[in-house]
């Protein structure tokens, strides 16, 4: 189980580090992100 805040800070990381993969285009990457932040965001919505 996420604390809250460590929750909300990983979010914030996966964001960044998938914004960043689709800006130097490396798609597969982000989008691996992409599903990891929509886990994490499953999980918070749960609470």
């Amino acid at each position: 189980l996420w604390p809250p805040q460590k929750l909300r800070d990983e979010l914030e990381k996966l964001r960044g580090q998938m914004l960043r993969a689709a800006e130097e285009l490396r798609y597969e990457e982000a989008a691996a992100l992409r599903d990891r932040v929509r886990q994490l965001e499953t999980l918070e919505l749960a609470r």
